[in-house]
């Protein structure tokens, strides 16, 4: 096989053939693009689109939603003539600079609009047993998408939706305008009921819920009173209601919205892009409906990686945090119906507005990388007119990525660093080798809550996951040890195959099925699936005990004596059998192997590719900075990649037990590479890589001279602040007067200093204790980049360093806080027209808040680096 590094590289480093209805440029990092009352010019669409494509970015994702205040004489009404004429016109830029183009299936969200009635809305049963709607609208919604949200359970109500959208699409079903149609999260927040349930829960359940239902609506204030009261409703049978009660919801949904959203995408000749999280049906077979998965991070992480700032403001108990094992639903899904794509909403409320450093979004996405997903969409971009002053149209949340941003100058170096690592990502395939039962009955065993309805989403996941806590653990514990594994559920068990031992899906292979603890209790299907396996020689794994019981309260007598029919066809256990309390040693019993990676604290992700196995290995700890490691895939060649420089080269290894390789890695906090463990095609081209260690250091002392450049985003040079001079590097609003406190741009720092006894023949470091936010630097005239995220440090090639007097300049850019707190102080309105909030959601008072540090703040050292072998 001819050799396929350089091929790799080349292809993540090319752009992608553009296509609206395939495959698009998706190793580029996409953007939700807001579309404000849809009121724009082409001129504009041309310019910001233009922008974007220089920017780095491969597509976007156009949500038409509420307008500006004041320019309600623009407002486009969605689906109109004018309006598609509009979307016909972004399509074309779009084809032109080879970028990807979606679309909401609808304007805010959640799906509705004025063609849906009451009738056909989201319901709700009252605690009186009295069957209303919500009467929940759309939020957010554009001219001509306001009204009613659709009943999510209910096909026919779907249908009048998709169908509206179909009567104007059809005509391009020859030709999309569009790549996809994108369906954002479950946020029918009450919806519990519809009009069919009880004939569709005997239907599917086998009894009639209506004796229960008075028990299940009702307030949960009232629930231990209403058990008593109903002496033959024990816990028990109630607990089993539940289950059904829920199950039903979930397929409702499953064979309502979400499956008449995927059928009518593709009926327009589109790809879906589906969120499923927020809902209360079964996120794998959910997600695993749609061409893209899409997952969603919101709120930031809490990496201990220096120089990765957290807003205080943030409220971690409302909002929630990030959590990678919520990711793995997606991607599990993804892998398991052969989807190459795996997206996610990011970067969404990473702080408050006009304070997101592109530090901040790295580890983020580093996170999303190494929990599965390959297609980021940024949250995201405003549709703003150019000739609107700063800040211009903004969205009421999350973090601005277009031309008025305060990163922008940096803002390519990022989308680069995406481009690079999704190019490797989705040229590569998943290398899981467990499946793990996601055991959604046992999450089904009580109440959801005061809205009688148990929602998977994303902001609580931490909470939910609880209510079945060996499963929480057990998956906690594998992906901490290193295990490589998929979710899977009831429905996609009945998908798999056995051949030689190993379990099949149409695109993947896996050496293990893990059944954890649900209380005993499986669908009897589930049970029958499980048999099915075994029986055609699939290892299984049950955690704890053998389960012994059916869910759900309907025929159970018939189904314990089924269940006990198979179960004892377990006893004596079979060799493809095995049931224990810890499960580790029993996965190694049957081959599987640990990366031993996060033993180190790094988060990795395990892929393949002819030949190869693919790790992408990210530092979101503060546990390692270098050391000897190992991986699992034997290799003749282990070769390295650096996605944010660029570099290649190989790296020496040891063969060690079971044919793994070891080998030492240099990896800081926030950094992070890609390995390529080659079984054929050696590659003698590549160079060594070179790991240093830092010997000497000294810190840059004198007086600095700070000259201010430039007003981002603007770059105007005028009414800047006077210049500075400091021997202590503090933030510039502490060395300054007003104009230093409320100014947002760029400012260069520059200092002469002599150094003795400089080695030329040697590399050094350059390390900043801190950087508000980021900087370019120049050592004696020659740049020496750009540092934009953790760590902060940069190389000094040998010979660059001078014996006697040197030259440093900084040119730094800090945030726009400053200038938006200066703004409202003042009383100037800046939100002119916005509707826009906190990262709290209460009306935003930036005038009452702390200044942003901005600037070079700290030591400035300096470290001669030296190979092991000097030491």
């Amino acid at each position: 096989m001819k050799y396929l590094f350089n091929l790799y590289i080349l292809l993540l480093l090319s752009a992608y053939p553009f296509c609206h209805s395939a495959s698009c440029n998706t190793a580029k990092p996409w953007t939700w693009w807001w579309f404000f009352g849809n009121s724009s010019t082409n001129k504009d669409i041309t310019t910001q689109l233009e922008y974007m494509q220089k920017s780095g970015i491969g597509g976007i994702c156009l949500i038409p939603l509420y307008g500006e205040k004041g320019d309600e004489k623009n407002y486009v009404e969605l689906l109109s003539p004018d309006f598609m004429n509009k979307l016909e016109y972004i399509s074309k830029e779009c084809r032109r600079l080879n970028m990807g183009l979606d679309m909401t299936m609808g304007s805010g969200w959640p799906m509705g609009g004025p063609w849906i009635d009451k009738l056909h809305s989201s319901k709700k049963m009252s605690s009186s047993m009295k069957p209303e709607p919500t009467n929940f609208k759309v939020k957010r919604s554009s001219p001509g998408g306001h009204g009613y949200a659709l009943d999510p359970f209910s096909a026919s109500a779907a249908k009048i939706h998709t169908d509206r959208f179909a009567k104007v699409f059809g005509k391009y079903v020859k030709s999309p305008i569009i790549r996809a149609f994108f369906n954002d999260s479950y946020e029918y927040s009450e919806a519990n009921y519809t009009d069919n349930f009880f004939d569709e829960f005997k239907k599917r359940r086998g009894y009639d819920f209506r004796p229960y239902a008075p028990l299940v609506y009702a307030p949960e204030s009232d629930k231990a009173r209403q058990i008593a009261e109903l002496k033959n409703i024990d816990s028990e049978t109630l607990s089993r209601v539940w289950q059904d009660y829920h199950n039903t919801l979930s397929d409702l949904l499953y064979d309502g919205m979400a499956s008449e959203f995927a059928r009518a995408a593709k009926g327009m000749a589109c790809q879906s892009v589906y969120q499923a999280h927020g809902s209360p049906g079964n996120l794998i077979d959910l997600y695993a409906l749609a061409d893209i998965p899409q997952t969603e991070a919101f709120g930031a992480c809490k990496f201990p990686i220096k120089g990765v700032r957290q807003d205080p403001d943030y409220d971690e108990l409302r909002f929630g945090r990030p959590d990678s094992l919520m990711v793995k639903f997606a991607s599990s899904a993804a892998n398991l119906s052969g989807k190459n794509l795996v997206s996610a909403e990011a970067c969404t409320w990473l702080s408050d507005h006009f304070k997101t450093a592109l530090s901040q979004v790295k580890p983020e996405l580093d996170m999303l990388f190494s929990a599965g997903v390959n297609h980021i969409f940024y949250h995201g971009t405003p549709y703003s007119p150019i000739s609107k002053p700063f800040p211009g149209r903004l969205f009421y949340a999350a973090c601005n990525f277009n031309y008025n941003s305060h990163f922008k100058e940096f803002f390519p170096e990022l989308n680069k660093y995406v481009e690079r690592v999704q190019g490797v990502l989705q040229d590569s395939k998943s290398d899981n080798d467990i499946l793990v039962y996601f055991p959604i009955h046992a999450f089904w065993r009580e109440s959801g809550g005061k809205n009688k309805i148990l929602r998977f989403d994303v902001h609580r996941s931490r909470e939910w996951l609880k209510r079945a806590p060996e499963f929480e653990s057990l998956v906690r514990n594998m992906d901490k040890l290193g295990f490589c594994f998929d979710l899977i559920s009831d429905a996609a068990l009945k998908k798999l195959t056995v051949r030689n031992g190993m379990i099949c899906t149409k695109s993947s292979s896996y050496k293990i099925l893990v059944v954890p603890d649900s209380g005993g209790r499986l669908p009897i299907e589930t049970f029958k699936e499980i048999d099915r396996l075994i029986k055609a020689g699939a290892k299984v794994v049950f955690q704890n005990r053998m389960p012994d019981d059916a869910v759900g309260l309907y025929d159970l007598p018939s189904k314990r004596g089924e269940i006990y029919d198979i179960t004892s066809s377990w006893i004596p256990y079979p060799d493809n059998v095995r049931v224990g309390q810890w499960v580790p040693p029993l996965l190694s019993d049957f081959g599987a192997k640990r990366e031993t990676l996060g033993d180190s604290g790094l988060s990795f992700i395990r892929k393949k590719q002819p030949d190869t196995s693919v790790y992408f290995i990210a530092n979101l700890s503060d546990s390692f900075t270098s050391g000897e490691l190992e991986i699992t895939a034997p290799c003749i060649q282990l070769q390295y990649f650096d996605p944010l420089t660029g570099e290649k080269a190989s790296i020496p290894f040891q063969r060690g037990a079971d044919n793994s390789t070891k080998f030492k890695l240099a990896l800081e906090p926030g950094r992070s590479c890609i390995l390529f463990a080659k079984s054929k095609d050696f590659d003698p081209a590549l160079p060594p890589k070179a790991f240093f260690a830092a010997d000497s250091e000294t810190g840059l002392g004198g007086e600095w001279n700070i000259e201010f450049l430039r007003i981002l985003p603007e770059g105007s040079d005028k009414g800047l602040p006077p210049p500075l001079k400091t021997k202590e590097l503090k933030s510039w609003t502490e060395l300054g007067g007003e104009a230093h406190k409320s100014f947002c741009g760029a400012a260069k720092y520059s200092l002469k200093f002599e150094l003795e006894d400089v080695d030329l023949k040697s590399a050094y470091e350059l390390e900043f204790d801190d950087i508000r936010d980021a900087c370019r630097v120049k050592l004696n005239g020659a740049p020496l980049g750009s540092i934009w995220c953790a760590p902060f440090k940069l190389n000094i090639a040998p010979g660059l360093l001078k014996q006697g007097e040197n030259f440093i300049e900084i040119e730094i850019s800090n945030n726009s806080f400053n200038r938006i707190r200066h703004m409202s102080a003042k009383h100037e309105n800046w939100k002119a027209g916005n509707f826009i909030v906190d990262i709290n959601y209460k009306s935003p008072s930036p005038e009452s808040k702390p200044l942003e540090a901005a600037g070079l703040i700290g030591k400035v050292k300096l470290r001669r680096l030296i190979s092991p072998q000097d030491k």
